[in-house]
Parts: structure tokens; sequence; C-alpha cells
């Protein structure tokens, strides 16, 4: 029971660093574009040890079904937070001080961005859809 809870906690973790991850790869950086390689590099590993250990420790019959379920739970998040702060680029208050500046320097590279998200959608999606398929068939 109690290891099941630890390895949900570890999925959900997971999660939140796809989202982060799914986030980041919106952000471009024009002085130096190793530093955003290397974040989501970060993000990745992270996302690799705790999904890896909370698959270890959840007893679900099924490893696609939660992989798809954390990849496309990351993924709304990403764009989630992709949402909010454009819809906070585009206030009228932001509008008038330097941070819009801030956040058009560092929020665009959309091309990457939304591809990051179309895979993370497709791939999450695709590992359900078997992980769901698989299950009705036994």
């Amino acid at each position: 029971m109690v290891r099941n809870v630890i390895g949900i906690v570890f999925l959900v973790l997971s999660g939140l660093y796809i989202g982060n991850f799914c986030l980041f790869s919106f952000m471009s950086y024009p002085e130096d574009e190793r530093v955003k390689w290397i974040m989501l590099s970060t993000f990745a590993i992270i996302v690799l040890v705790f999904h890896s250990i909370g698959l270890l420790l959840y007893k679900g019959k099924n490893w696609k079904v939660s992989t798809g379920i954390g990849l496309l739970c990351g993924a709304v998040i990403g764009v989630f937070g992709v949402a909010i702060i454009f819809a906070i680029r585009h206030s009228s208050l932001v509008q008038i001080s330097s941070d819009a500046q801030m956040l058009d320097r560092f929020l665009n590279g959309y091309q990457f961005g939304l591809l990051t998200t179309i895979v993370l959608l497709g791939v999450g999606s695709g590992l359900l859809w078997q992980g769901r398929k698989v299950q009705g068939d036994e």
C-alpha cells in the first residue's frame, strides 16, 4: 500500500517535470542557445529518473497506461503554463512595464515548443490507447 502511494507520487512528479519540459521548450535564449538544451536535458533526466522509480514502485498492471497518462498530463500542464504566460503578456497592465520585453525575449520559441507538445500528446495518447486496448483484451 505505502509502496503504491510512493510510486504514484513519483509518477505525479515526473508528470510535473514533463510539464516544465514542455513549458521550457517554448522559451528561447538568444544569447546562448545551449542554456535551453542544458535545461531541457536536465528536465528529461529528472523525468526519466522519477518515472522509472514510480514504475518500479507502483504495482500497476500496465506501464503504458501510467506513462501515457503522465505524458498527456504533463503536456497539458505545459500548454496551460504557456497560455497563462501569453495571457499575462497581453494584459493591459503588463504592456506598459518592462516585463513585456522580457517575456517577448524569452517566450518566442514557438516552433520547437509546438512540435514538442504535439509529440508528447501524440506519444502519450498512443501509449494510453495501446495500454487500454491490452487491458480490454485480458
